[in-house]
Formats: C-alpha cells, structure tokens, sequence
C-alpha cells in the first residue's frame, strides 16, 4: 500500500502527521526540484525557495483534506501539476505580458483545427494535430518568427521543427520577438480584442473613480477571472491593482491564488460586516452601471 492510500485510511493523527511529513518532504522533493527546473526561465533564483514553500503548502492543504474515497493515481504527476499551478501564478504576477502570450497562443492552438495542444504527463506540448500525443523535441528560443500572424507563425515554426515542442518553450519564443498586442489571428479576433479592450480601459477608469471601501470590496471579489484581465491585457500593472486596492504589490501577489475574497475576509480588511461589504458592492456596481450606460 503506498503512502497516499495509507493516508486516505488512516484516521489516527499520529500516523497521518507521520505520512504528510513523508510525503511532503521525501516523496515531493525530487519532482517539485525537476519541475522548478525546468521552467527555470521564468522564475528569478530569488523567488524559488518561495515557491518551493507554496508548493509545500497546497499540497498539505489538498493532502489533509483527502477523502476517503478521493484518488490521486500519480502522487509524482500530481505534484508536477501544483507545482506547474503555482508557477503559472507566480508568473501572471510578475509577468502578466508573457502571460497574455500564453493565452493568444492557448486560443489559436486549441481552435485552429491544424493545430493541437496536449499533455506528456504533467507538460504541456503543442504541434501539428496529426502529431498528438507524441513526445516533444528541445526547441531551439532563437528560432526566427516568420509573418504577423500567430496561425502563420505557428505553421512555419513546425515546419522548422518537423514535430512536437514544449509549450512553455514556444510561449518565450513569440514573448521575445514581440509585444502580445502585436501578433494577430484573424481580423475579427482582431476587432472583437480592440473592442474588448475599449471596454476593460473604460472598466477601470470607472473603478479608479470609485469611493475607496467601494473600490476594495468590488475588486477583491470580482470573479470570472475579472481581475487577472486587467492585468493580463495590460490595462493595469500589478502596482497599479495593488494601489487601487491599497495593499503594496508585494501583498497583492503572495494573495493573488487566493483571489477572489469572501465576504467575510473583506470585511475583516475593511472592518465591516458581510452584509456592509455586499451593500458597498452594490452600490459600486450600480454607478458603474449607470456611468458604463452613459458611455
């Protein structure tokens, strides 16, 4: 019986505290060491103990809340995939431009039907769809980028490589031959980004000129990967959140895999009750309304 299924049986707390501590110190090391490794460039060396830490610490919470009748199949792959999690995070914090290009990348690779993207274990890989499902190549970051178009670029860089690459590889290769912004798939993608763009510019000016305990009850709660957007397509810099909510930036980026706050947690930040925090949103969202109405 391996340390996972002893851990989902057991129900003495000596013996689980026993198990998570071999778990999370013996049977993670290596793969959360490898994993960190290999997308060692896009963490900065400072940050990677922190990280180690973060990762540690999902974990546990996932590990302690384990049900008895919840499997994971690879205790290996699954820590890979937590670890690729936090990272993922860690860099839409730092680097919320190499994240847009993950995402344009993400959309043209899943709905380009020439196109495919798809796991070798706990790493993403991406080519042409007729080589899904088969094991990447070392991808050289120097390649030239030939044509405007995400769609074009892709097929040539296959071309180039005459099968599959790393994703994370290819994202650095478009993220350093130009801005996000500058690549374009199709000229309605192009105009439905603009005009989504016109609207997420005037969002935020209007959340700018809310009243302070407003502006933090609305932001720290806004889902559906509201926030993230701002930063993701440039609107706002992760300082420029951070002072909209005022918090340093710092602050906002340890929060930010936590985001969006209950009720509960903004009151206590705010120093009011629930139903003072729903109240406050409300009347945010009520004035954007009928400013947004306006415009």
């Amino acid at each position: 019986m391996n340390l996972i299924d002893r851990l989902r049986e057991s129900s003495d707390g000596v013996t689980r505290e026993k198990i998570l501590t071999d778990l999370l110190t013996v049977e993670c090391h290596e793969t959360i060491r490898a994993t960190l490794n290999r997308r060692r460039a896009v963490i900065h060396p400072d940050d990677v103990e922190d990280l180690r830490s973060q990762v540690v610490l999902r974990l546990l919470k996932r590990l302690t809340s384990l049900g008895a009748a919840e499997v994971i199949e690879s205790f290996p792959d699954y820590v890979a995939v937590v670890t690729y999690h936090v990272v993922d995070d860690y860099v839409r914090g730092r680097d919320p431009q190499r994240a847009l290009m993950a995402n344009r990348l993400k959309y043209v690779l899943t709905r380009n039907p020439a196109f495919a993207l798809w796991s070798t274990g706990p790493e993403l890989v991406c080519g042409l769809a007729a080589w899904k499902g088969s094991n990447p190549a070392p991808l050289d970051v120097a390649s030239a980028m030939d044509g405007d178009r995400i769609d074009d670029s892709l097929a040539s860089l296959f071309r180039e490589t005459g099968r599959a690459v790393p994703f994370q590889a290819v994202i650095t290769l478009f993220a350093r031959s130009r801005a996000p912004e500058v690549w374009e798939t199709t000229e309605e993608d192009a105009s439905k980004r603009i005009e989504s763009r016109q609207l997420l510019e005037r969002l935020w000016k209007e959340i700018l000129d809310l009243p302070a305990r407003q502006r933090v009850a609305l932001l720290l709660n806004l889902r559906d990967g509201g926030l993230p957007q701002f930063i993701l397509c440039g609107i706002a810099t992760l300082d420029a959140v951070a002072s909209a909510i005022g918090w340093s930036a710092e602050a906002l980026a340890k929060a930010w895999s936590e985001l969006p706050f209950d009720d509960a947690r903004i009151g206590a930040l705010l120093g009011a009750t629930q139903q003072q925090v729903i109240n406050l949103r409300k009347s945010a969202r009520a004035r954007m309304e009928r400013r947004m109405a306006k415009w």
